[in-house]
């Protein structure tokens, strides 16, 4: 018997920003659409789905206008998953100093620390699950924004 595959998992059809909320649960889509809200406001972005291959599937991307065709370097990544509704950013280690990092909760800071020495990624990721971490995320987010824009 085939299986179907979501537009999330179907790398050959670019999907819409509609057709990767609408297999997430009701709290999940408010997250996906508050998070995408408050992205999208920031200057110099534009959206665009990505395939990510088989961890993260097609992702919707958040790139600087003046970066989207130099290199696969996002602002962020909203990771659809209908089961784990995620947000990752690459981090810089120099952006991470400016960072108060003691006063971030703790999910906010193990999710910083997955983006540092010794794991060896730069990404930080996060579950969206609960208003107030999305929150102190899109806190952190806004102020990476602010760092890549000088």
């Amino acid at each position: 018997m085939p299986t179907t595959r979501t537009p999330w998992t179907d790398q050959f059809r670019t999907p819409t920003v509609p057709q990767l909320r609408k297999n997430l649960q009701a709290e999940a889509a408010d997250l996906f659409d508050r998070t995408r809200k408050t992205i999208l406001a920031f200057d110099d972005i534009v959206e665009e789905p990505r395939w990510y291959g088989d961890c993260w599937f097609w992702s919707l991307g958040y790139f600087l206008t003046h970066e989207r065709l130099e290199d696969d370097n996002p602002v962020a990544l909203i990771i659809p998953a209908a089961e784990d509704l995620q947000l990752a950013m690459p981090l810089e280690a120099a952006f991470i100093k400016t960072l108060n990092v003691r006063r971030l909760k703790r999910a906010i800071r193990d999710g910083l620390e997955l983006g540092q020495e010794p794991f060896h990624t730069r990404w930080a990721v996060w579950s969206l699950t609960a208003n107030s971490v999305t929150d102190e995320i899109l806190s952190v987010l806004t102020q990476r924004h602010r760092w890549l824009m000088g």
